[in-house]
């Protein structure tokens, strides 16, 4: 894919409505104070560019935790596509005003991938079969656009560092980002991901993930590893 059709699907990304949002959990701490909230407005305005204005796509994904995979998390990912294969995200734990800063990722395709060191490349996590199984999506964007924008990414790694966690299915998170960080990575095979996440973040959502599954097996032989 062109770098000029890359740019306009991120484009058509950012057009349209976003999912429904998510409720945050209550943060512990006061709330903000009246200076607060002036120093905030004021920046706002006088404050030049900033790198956020350069996130243009919004991805969701389920992921688990490579030390415990019963930690698993949906994770709402703010990404830009820095070139055509490098992309760089922050993470988020809904797609709501007051969601939690839970963690960072990068993306590389399979070209950079293959450039990297023995010993760095176990800490990469492929995408394929998380978009062949639909558990990766791009709320909001049109079918059409939106298999593109996967058909982009099937062979491509992610490299995800959480941060914060901030719970899940019958669980509950810490109140604040406590603790070491935790290498995420991606689903591989059927029956790794909690039936209860799929199914709460699809009914969050509004999508079907077994209809995006069906959708996308084109995209099958380009994975990377082959899907087990």
């Amino acid at each position: 894919m062109s770098n000029r059709c890359a740019a306009m699907l991120w484009l058509a990304c950012m057009a349209l409505p976003a999912a429904a949002e998510t409720a945050p959990a209550p943060l512990p701490g006061a709330e903000k104070t009246l200076k607060t909230r002036v120093l905030e407005n004021s920046a706002r305005w006088m404050q030049g560019d900033s790198p956020l204005q350069d996130i243009n796509v919004y991805l969701v994904g389920l992921q688990r935790q490579r030390t415990d995979p019963t930690q698993q998390n949906e994770t709402h990912q703010y990404c830009e596509q820095v070139n055509q294969d490098f992309a760089q995200c922050v993470l988020y734990d809904g797609n709501g005003r007051g969601a939690r800063l839970s963690g960072v990722q990068y993306i590389i395709s399979a070209k950079l991938y293959e450039a990297l060191a023995p010993a760095e490349k176990p800490l990469w996590s492929p995408l394929g079969y998380a978009i062949l199984s639909g558990q990766l999506v791009a709320p909001g964007v049109p079918a059409v656009a939106e298999k593109a924008l996967m058909k982009d990414k099937i062979a491509a790694y992610s490299k995800t560092w959480q941060l914060w966690n901030t719970g899940g299915p019958g669980r509950s998170g810490s109140a604040l980002p406590v603790g070491e960080a935790h290498l995420l990575d991606n689903f591989v095979r059927d029956g790794e991901a909690s039936a209860e996440l799929v199914r709460q973040r699809d009914q969050r959502l509004g999508i079907d993930a077994n209809k995006k599954r069906s959708e996308r097996q084109s995209l099958a032989p380009a994975a990377r590893p082959a899907p087990r």
